[in-house]
């Protein structure tokens, strides 16, 4: 599964969300409703032909406050979240995630405007475009369980959150091995440079050192390192971390 940026992660989450309405149609123009309501709608005439039809009302306050700028800004945009849209939808029925079933006689795409709104056409210019939405606009969209459980795993794979527990458990490990090592140096007479090794070599730590007044703490491809503070007086040690009381041994 590819990396899902933001916008299409929304566009998912409200797939799943018309999938789950009960009595719901899982089609386009359900889906996408939020972003064509209530300033624009599609014709779907043709395979080369689908007009998008701008409210009026929205035309003119976009033309008041932002002038020729703002009214080709916001073309741009809608052309770009409509092919954004269509090659989501496109990638999705490749990857086999979701299924197109039956076909409807539906002529727009998103809810009309009422009468009074006189709109205005726009006609998208690529082909391509216009043809991914006459294709899934009219169908039914069967959406996979495993593209649902991915949805609701906030878009992660069953790898990649076996992999994250798998991490969490070995940090876990590591930090209560640390906590057992700085228990015991708190409370042992340590002589003959720190065996501390033979005493964790069953817990799976691989070399411990003190280095520059920080204890290195190697175990499988981790490494920790615990700054602290080292006062030596022949065969006793006093080892203190920021977060704990001063110990003599």
């Amino acid at each position: 599964m590819k990396e899902f940026s933001d916008y299409e992660k929304k566009l998912l989450k409200e797939l799943l969300k018309v999938d789950e309405t009960p009595g719901g149609l899982t089609v386009l123009g359900n889906i996408i409703d939020f972003e064509l309501f209530p300033n624009y709608f599609i014709e779907l005439n043709s395979e080369t032909e689908c007009p998008v039809r701008i409210a009026k009302t929205f035309l003119d306050k976009v033309t008041e406050n932002y002038g020729s700028s703002g009214l080709n800004e916001m073309i741009k945009q809608l052309k770009n979240k409509l092919l954004f849209i269509v090659k989501l939808f496109q990638y999705l029925e490749r990857e086999g995630q979701i299924y197109l079933t039956g076909e409807f006689p539906f002529e727009t795409l998103g809810s009309k405007f009422d009468v009074s709104e006189t709109p205005v056409g726009y006609q998208l210019e690529d082909e391509e475009t216009i043809k991914l939405i006459y294709h899934f606009s009219r169908r039914e969209i069967v959406t996979t369980d495993s593209l649902k459980k991915f949805i609701k795993n906030d878009f992660k794979t069953d790898a990649e959150l076996q992999s994250a527990i798998d991490q969490s458990n070995t940090t876990t490990k590591l930090n209560l091995t640390l906590i057992g090592i700085l228990v015991t140096l708190g409370i042992g007479l340590l002589t003959n440079g720190l065996k501390i090794f033979e005493m964790y070599k069953e817990k799976g730590v691989e070399k411990i050192e003190i280095i520059n007044e920080k204890i290195k703490i190697a175990k499988d491809k981790d490494t920790l390192y615990l700054k602290v503070e080292i006062d030596k007086f022949g065969d006793t040690l006093n080892i203190k971390d920021k977060d704990y009381k001063k110990h003599s041994k």
